[in-house]
């Protein structure tokens, strides 16, 4: 009786050893979120909204969503049609993002994207003019995000020129790089902490 109880107690602890292993291995390194998950919110115009589409996935098969072109809104209207990323930060630090672009021949050429972390806020457009073969990870670039959620990744309409904008998974993975000098800094965090209004462009490559 004495020898069961002591093979069991050590299978528990191998168990047990493996599980804190496995988790500690994966906290940190990498986070995903797709628009089925806690995180994801969506934002739209007076008319028109983010649908979900049949058949066309994302990511390892996820759900995808989708904002349609509407015939004569202004451009100040179409760009309040976004969707945000907040994932849940464990651990502080510098992260690379990425978004998976969804190919579609209806797709409008381009999106906004706008992240927000502890070095300020930075906008790029991104290019949506891919085929369905073409999708996959889009490097957005390095950045550093605090603990917690208060950081966010949004992408959503540019233009009010037909066709949709899509969206999918964004992706960060945890990285010691520096910046990547391929965004827009808009607004720089030791300014936006005095004045909010104050906008200033640091890199420009478009």
């Amino acid at each position: 009786m004495f020898k069961k109880l002591f093979s069991l107690c050590i299978a528990f602890a191998v168990l047990a050893s493996l599980s804190v292993c496995s988790a500690f291995a994966a906290v940190g390194d990498e986070i995903i979120i797709g628009v089925t998950d806690p995180g994801f919110s969506t934002n739209t115009p007076q008319v028109g909204g983010w649908d979900s589409p049949t058949g066309l996935t994302g990511y390892n098969g996820s759900a995808t969503k989708y904002h349609e072109y509407i015939s004569g809104e202004s451009v100040e209207t179409a760009q309040q049609a976004y969707v945000t990323w907040a994932p849940e930060i464990t651990e502080a630090g510098r992260y690379d993002a990425y978004i998976w672009r969804v190919g579609h021949v209806g797709n409008n050429p381009e999106a906004l994207l706008r992240v927000v972390n502890r070095d300020g806020e930075y906008e790029k457009v991104i290019p949506q003019a891919l085929s369905p073969e073409e999708s996959g990870w889009y490097k957005v670039g390095n950045f550093d995000f605090a603990e917690g959620s208060s950081g966010y990744i949004r992408l959503g309409r540019n233009n009010n020129s037909p066709g949709a904008v899509r969206v999918n998974c964004v992706k960060l993975v945890k990285t010691e790089e520096a910046p990547a000098p391929s965004v827009d800094l808009i607004t720089p965090a030791s300014l936006s902490a005095v004045d909010t209004s104050t906008k200033i462009e640091l890199f420009r490559s478009r």
